[in-house]
């Protein structure tokens, strides 16, 4: 790859004049102070991927070294006002909406279908015990927690329909599906099934698939007339209607309970059972319901579709510890919010700069676990990228970046790498020859 596009995608990520136009409109950034909203950011960011130490002593320490911004602790707590916070979030909004990332290869032809695939979960994180009361963690203790619940999508790999609660709150009302959900396929944690959770996605054009409830037992349909008959869904079962060891495709009515005027108050669905077998030898059934067509989407692919779900366990996994989201001790709630955003931010960011700096060929020989090996390298060195004004100084550091991306995907094993180069340069010369 040539240099010069490379540079133009990494600038493009964090622009600091739009940046600096971003914190005008929201307030955070009304007069020139040492502490300037956008050097905030930046040594936020570079700071994400290390361990070690406090947070904003590691902010703090960063800012020194990088802009030689001396100020005490208290002075920055005071920058760090609801103001900023609304900007940081901004900021990552943005980055969300403007990084896009190639269709998930697995199940590539399927999943051309939809606009996008939403993986939702929830996390928690350990709080303050000052927090308590806004974050409690249960009735009966004094421990403080805040649970993350987004959508990740598999698109662009960044957090959607984010929404944080106090760790006590059950998954199932903190959902939020505001949004346009035409075409998009929303893979759900047990925890996250509801009837009219269900009945809003479909009324919205989306597509569910999620793990059957053992408290859910729907009418199944008849399927000469098409309604649904008195039997229910265990009662089938319980017949043999299916032989055991083949899939099991049927399909059931949701009854939804008490509905606003005009809308129903029940839901088509399928219940699916994909057979999988234990290590002893022992046949047993997975579960799934969704809304997808039978036509299109057969039982084998319902269950490949819900495996997808694991990108946000994955999603969760490196943002706490890649990126110190479990790290977070802040004393007021919009700080919370801002180190969450922080989290969040930089790791679209890590992905962003994997993309812009090599092919898509290249990328097939990464994976993001591979990439996170080099998170503490990434975010510093990509704020001193941003910074930089002369162009050789971007050039060089552009190099750096691919240099040390392509050096991910090498085989860790000098002797088989050796051996595979020795032989692919060995084909090449054969080929020559016999050109």
């Amino acid at each position: 790859m040539k240099i010069t596009p490379i540079m133009n995608k990494l600038n493009a990520l964090l622009n600091t004049p739009d940046l600096e136009h971003t914190a005008r409109i929201v307030g955070a950034h009304t007069r020139d102070r040492k502490l300037h909203p956008v050097k905030m950011l930046y040594s936020f960011v570079a700071t994400s991927g290390g361990g070690g130490g406090g947070r904003m002593a590691a902010v703090l320490r960063d800012m020194e070294a990088r802009y030689g911004v001396k100020v005490d602790r208290s002075s920055f707590y005071k920058r760090m006002a609801p103001e900023f916070a609304k900007f940081v979030h901004h900021v990552a909004e943005m980055v969300a909406w403007n990084y896009e990332r190639e269709a998930h290869p697995a199940l590539k032809e399927k999943l051309k279908a939809f606009r996008d695939v939403f993986a939702y979960d929830s996390t928690t994180i350990a709080l303050r015990r000052a927090l308590a009361k806004e974050f409690s963690a249960s009735k009966t203790t004094d421990r403080a927690g805040v649970k993350l619940h987004a959508a990740a999508s598999l698109r662009t790999g960044s957090l959607i329909a984010q929404k944080r609660t106090a760790e006590r709150v059950h998954d199932a009302r903190a959902m939020d599906l505001d949004g346009e959900l035409e075409d998009v396929l929303l893979l759900l944690d047990r925890a996250y099934c509801g009837h009219r959770a269900f009945q809003a996605i479909a009324n919205e054009g989306g597509h569910f698939v999620t793990r059957l409830k053992k408290t859910t037992n729907p009418h199944v349909t008849d399927p000469e007339t098409g309604e649904a008959s008195a039997q229910r869904f265990d009662d089938w079962l319980a017949q043999g209607s299916t032989p055991m060891g083949q899939p099991v495709d049927v399909d059931v009515e949701l009854r939804i309970g008490k509905v606003a005027p005009g809308e129903k108050a029940t839901l088509s669905a399928r219940i699916v059972g994909v057979v999988r077998q234990e290590p002893d030898g022992r046949m047993h059934y997975w579960w799934y319901l969704t809304n997808l067509a039978r036509e299109d989407y057969e039982p084998d692919v319902i269950a490949a579709f819900y495996k997808l779900r694991w990108s946000v366990e994955l999603l969760w996994k490196h943002l706490k510890q890649e990126f110190r989201l479990a790290d977070i001790e802040a004393l007021a709630p919009h700080n919370v919010q801002m180190l969450i955003d922080v989290a969040a931010l930089s790791y679209l960011l890590s992905l962003a700069v994997m993309h812009a700096t090599t092919t898509e060929t290249e990328r097939k020989k990464l994976s993001v676990g591979m990439w996170a090996r080099s998170f503490p390298y990434t975010l510093p060195k990509l704020v001193a990228f941003l910074d930089a004004t002369d162009r050789r100084v971007k050039a060089g550091l552009a190099e750096e970046f691919r240099g040390h991306v392509l050096s991910l995907g090498k085989d860790p094993n000098l002797k088989r790498r050796l051996a595979a180069e020795k032989k692919r340069w060995s084909g090449n010369s054969a080929v020559a020859a016999v050109g």
